[in-house]
Order: C-alpha cells, then sequence, then structure tokens
C-alpha cells in the first residue's frame, strides 16, 4: 500500500523538494556566511512557488533543468554576495532566472510567468530604491544559468534519452536465431 499516490500532484511535491530545501535553510545559511539575508523575501518564495505551478504540466526532463537551474542560481548568488553585498541580489538572479528559462524554454504559461517576474523585480527595485550597477552581476548570473542549463544539462540529457530510445528499440526487435 502506498502511502502518498502517484499523480501530478506528487510529482510536483517530490520535484520541489530542493525548492523548500532553499526556503527553510535560507536564514541560517546567510546568518552563517554573514552576507545579506535579502529584502523582500517573502515575496520572492511566493513569485517563485507561483512560477513553478506550471510545471504540473511540463515534461520530466524540462522540470529537472528548471529545479536544477533555480538552486545554481541561489548557490550562486549566495557566492556573489560575498563580494558584492546586494539585498535584492538573490531576488534577482532567481526571478530573472525564471522569466529568461520561461522564455528559453517556451514553458506552459512562459508569457504570463515572464510578465509577472518582470512586474515584480520592476516594483522591488521602485519600491526598495535599491538599483544600482551591483544588480547587473545578478543579472547576469541568470543568463548564465540558462547557458549552462542549454549546453551541459542538455547534452546530460540527450545522452540518457538516446539511451532510453536504443534499449527501447532493442525491446522491439526480435531476435534472430
Amino acid at each position: 500500500m502506498t502511502v502518498i499516490r502517484p499523480g501530478r500532484e506528487a510529482k510536483w511535491l517530490r520535484n520541489a523538494v530542493p525548492i523548500f530545501f532553499i526556503l527553510t535553510w535560507h536564514y541560517s545559511l546567510v546568518w552563517t556566511l554573514d552576507v545579506p539575508a535579502g529584502r523582500l523575501n517573502l515575496l520572492l518564495a511566493g513569485t517563485a512557488l507561483a512560477a513553478f505551478f506550471p510545471y504540473f504540466w511540463e515534461d520530466y526532463f524540462t522540470l529537472q533543468k528548471f529545479i536544477r537551474g533555480v538552486t545554481v542560481v541561489y548557490y550562486f548568488a549566495l557566492a556573489l554576495l560575498l563580494g558584492w553585498p546586494h539585498p535584492l541580489g538573490v531576488f534577482i538572479a532567481v526571478l530573472g532566472f525564471i522569466a529568461i528559462f520561461s522564455v528559453w524554454y517556451r514553458t506552459n504559461f512562459y508569457r504570463t510567468t515572464v510578465v509577472v517576474t518582470l512586474l515584480v523585480m520592476t516594483a522591488a527595485i521602485y519600491l526598495t530604491r535599491s538599483f544600482d550597477l551591483t544588480l547587473l552581476a545578478f543579472a547576469a548570473l541568470a543568463l548564465a544559468a540558462v547557458g549552462y542549463l542549454q549546453t551541459f544539462v542538455n547534452a546530460a540529457y540527450d545522452i540518457r534519452r538516446e539511451g532510453d530510445v536504443a534499449i527501447q528499440s532493442a525491446k522491439k526487435i526480435p531476435q534472430q536465431s
């Protein structure tokens, strides 16, 4: 007997664990690293989780790339904070990644996702009056992460897919004696 029935909701929750892990230990980590905890973290978390909602309907590989990308961007943004502390650094890096990823991979509801993330980023910068050139480094990180996914992660997934196709093809070919 299974405790959790397989389905879209279970898949979404299972694959969202890295996101929930980041949300859980963010303040402990930034305190330990002695970097700014960030402003508007609840808005960032809410927007990121809302942007994650369309992945109920995405294919597994796109979902995995998204999760890996968000995770990579988060940790590299923390590393950038060590040299260039900015209260909106992680905010811009993560939401910028979500917007760029959505456009690049044409995910479900990507137009809505992009509009919402851009509006939230613009509002956050305007309301906190904390725009400076440091934020461009965090925006560049978001773009670099999509490049990383496109270059390295796609190659790994293509190899896995080809392996799956080869295995399935081998099963369909009748053995000659």
